[in-house]
C-alpha cells in the first residue's frame, strides 16, 4: 500500500478503537464527570435561539435526518467501473 493509504487506515482504527473506548467507559462508568454539569449550564442560559438549535440537532439525528442522508449519500457515489474513484 502507498504512504497516504497506511496512514488513513492508521487514522480510521485508531479514530474507530477511540470510539469504541469512549462508549465502553460509559456504558462503564456511567456519565461521564462533567456531563450534568453541563447540561444544567445550557438549561440555566437557554434561549429560543438555543433551543431551535437543539430541535434542529435532535431531528437530524435521529432517522428522520440519518435515512435521508445516508440514501442521498449512497445515491451521489460514482459507480464502480466508472472513471475514478471515491479516493
Amino acid at each position: 500500500m502507498k504512504a497516504h493509504a497506511h496512514r488513513w487506515r492508521g487514522l480510521s482504527i485508531g479514530g474507530a478503537a477511540l470510539f469504541v473506548g469512549l462508549g465502553v467507559l460509559v456504558f462503564v462508568v456511567g456519565l461521564l464527570p462533567g456531563d450534568s454539569s453541563l447540561y444544567d449550564e445550557v438549561m440555566a442560559h437557554r434561549t429560543p435561539d438555543i433551543i431551535t438549535f437543539f430541535t434542529w440537532v435532535n431531528v437530524f439525528g435521529s432517522w428522520k435526518g440519518l435515512l435521508p442522508a445516508a440514501l442521498l449519500s449512497s445515491s451521489s457515489r460514482p459507480r464502480r467501473g466508472s472513471a475514478g474513484g471515491w479516493w
